[in-house]
């Protein structure tokens, strides 16, 4: 073989072998203004979203992410996570059984539930109407509502911590925590599926952008030893199998979001990384991300429009070019 024809093909051979930065940047459009900590971002479209935190802490934006301004809510617990329908109406979650509803968009919040710590932590929340929504708590339970969260009923309750939930619509319902378990009659049975997470790996980021599609980014699971690549799972049919992408390289602790659109549109975010796949996690694509980027929790809604929040309040707004 002619020597320029070997340099052609190791340039081709390395430039298959690279990770190219897909196009498209993170910026930073909330810097952090307290010593709290902030656990989850949700927009209810491309212009209204929440961040929540401790100390009752919340903060909306009215204009797509590009300020942010605090709602006071009357409570002092741990909030983990918010859901809402409308950009008028969601609800909140959070430590010593706390429950809150706004119908005006967050001028107002009522206090549905509060306890204390024996009461437990309200974990995950989501709704698939405005009246059918279903709120994991830290003992295992899931609960459900029928009438917007006036009252609740147990629905199910399983032997791990908190969980992921998903409301596909009033009858279908996933939770993860562990394992899979999925009800399709809107909670009258269930049944779970084990999820093939690999070894020194553990679960953090899930998202089912449908009921047959999901994806989960995985965290170091061992407790000590260092891990600087992960890969990320993902199942075509609703958990009864899953697959394992290529390593991903990152920094700390794994990848610990995960935000999917569709079955093939999504992103895995960690410490310093994020990463983008348009082809249902076969592949994925690095991006250009601001040097002390660490999300909690990432968003997004199409393909343009993304968000994450750091756990100390930092809120990151992804534009596309």
């Amino acid at each position: 073989m002619k020597p320029y024809i070997q340099i052609i093909l190791m340039i081709l051979l390395i430039m298959g072998c690279s990770e190219p930065e897909e196009s498209g940047v993170w910026i930073l459009s909330r810097s952090q203004s307290d010593d709290l900590t902030y656990r989850q971002i949700h927009f209810a479209n491309t212009s209204s979203g929440w961040i929540v935190g401790d100390s009752g802490s919340v903060f909306k934006s009215d204009d797509g992410g590009n300020s942010w301004h605090f709602q006071p809510t009357g409570v002092s617990s741990k909030l983990w996570d918010i859901a809402s329908v409308t950009g008028s109406r969601a609800w909140i979650c959070g430590s010593n059984a706390t429950l809150l509803r706004t119908m005006d968009g967050g001028n107002s919040w009522d206090v549905l539930m509060t306890g204390d710590s024996s009461d437990g932590i309200f974990v995950r929340i989501a709704f698939a109407t405005e009246n059918v929504g279903w709120l994991s708590n830290n003992d295992g339970s899931i609960l459900k509502t029928t009438d917007a969260g006036d009252s609740w009923e147990l629905s199910f309750k399983h032997p791990f911590a908190g969980s992921e939930l998903f409301a596909f619509d009033e009858s279908i319902q996933y939770h993860i925590r562990g394992k899979l378990f999925r009800t399709f009659d809107g909670g009258m049975t269930w049944d779970s599926l084990d999820i093939q997470v690999p070894t020194n790996f553990g679960i953090a980021g899930v998202s089912f952008p449908d009921e047959n599609h999901g994806f989960i980014s995985l965290i170091n699971g061992t407790g000590g030893m260092m891990i600087n690549n992960y890969p990320v799972l993902s199942t075509s049919n609703a958990g009864l199998s899953w697959t394992e992408s290529s390593m991903l390289e990152t920094e700390g602790f794994g990848l610990t979001s995960a935000s999917f659109v569709d079955s093939k549109l999504g992103w895995v975010a960690g410490a310093h990384y994020v990463y983008k796949t348009s082809d249902g996690g076969h592949s994925f694509l690095s991006q250009d991300v601001p040097e002390q980027f660490y999300p909690a929790n990432m968003m997004f809604l199409d393909e343009n429009h993304g968000w994450a929040v750091s756990y100390q309040g930092e809120v990151y707004k992804y534009v596309s070019d």
